[in-house]
């Protein structure tokens, strides 16, 4: 928790510490590239080949939308995505149009995307999108794992595009099958989300207990940010629910039970 101050007097707002993390470190981010530009500038005054202390303009315009994103406190939820979400999503657009072929620069546009759509991507049972935004998603991560087939992050992405649409199996060839490969055990986790849909549960159990056993290893290694307490427990308690979920349907009930006593 913490105090902020408005215009309208003291209101006390639930902010996470990793909102104020952010924060923090966009802002030192930003000064960092006024800082390096500066001293390009220097440099390139001076006649010097080479400069020592170079950011790329693809960096700074990536720190200076994720600035936006950053940038608002305790921000009601309301009016996140006008004031933050859409700015963010739109000021990525820009980075995107400039550096089309850029792995990061296509996972954030799409997740940023995404974000502003979270399970308002399509009608259940029609399958007919919900957003004009859905499109232009799918157009940008199939084009993006054209180039990039092995980047988690676009295939994360596009197995949460899959699993609300009315093909699911779009996402088996080359997203789900690179995150299988991951130590990650939410990567591990996630091709599951299809799996279950295809009615593949045995793999839907093999790959959650994968999931499990990479968690526990994060749980042991840093139990500060993987903990009971943790923002990242819900998602190992979600390997847990998919695990009993595909061992209910297999019929595979002692594994219910083993698992259930660990």
């Amino acid at each position: 928790m913490a105090d902020i101050k408005t215009n309208g007097g003291d209101i006390t707002k639930r902010i996470f510490p990793s909102q104020q993390v952010a924060t923090y470190h966009t802002r030192i981010a930003i000064e960092k590239v006024k800082e390096l530009k500066k001293m390009n500038q220097q440099q390139v005054e001076e006649s010097i080949e080479e400069s020592s202390h170079m950011i790329s303009e693809l960096e700074s315009q990536i720190l200076s939308a994720i600035q936006i994103l950053t940038s608002h406190l305790g921000i009601d939820h309301k009016e996140a995505e006008s004031i933050v979400g859409r700015p963010y999503s739109d000021a990525m657009r820009k980075v995107y149009e400039r550096f089309p072929d850029n792995a990061e620069v296509c996972y954030l546009y799409a997740e940023s995307l995404m974000v502003l759509n979270a399970w308002k991507l399509y009608d259940f049972p029609t399958g007919k999108p919900l957003s004009k935004d859905v499109e232009e998603i799918e157009t940008l991560l199939e084009n993006a794992l054209q180039l990039h087939p092995k980047h988690a992050g676009l295939c994360h992405m596009y197995v949460h595009l899959c699993e609300m649409s009315s093909t699911p199996e779009k996402a088996l060839p080359v997203a789900c099958q690179t995150l299988r490969t991951e130590f990650s055990g939410h990567l591990l986790h996630m091709p599951t989300h299809i799996d279950v849909l295809m009615g593949d549960y045995v793999s839907c159990v093999q790959y959650n207990l994968s999931a499990i056993v990479a968690d526990q290893k994060v749980m042991r290694i840093s139990p500060d940010t993987s903990g009971v307490s943790s923002f990242y427990f819900g998602y190992i308690v979600h390997d847990y629910h998919m695990l009993v979920y595909g061992c209910n349907w297999e019929g595979l009930r002692s594994w219910q039970w083993k698992r259930r006593e660990n």
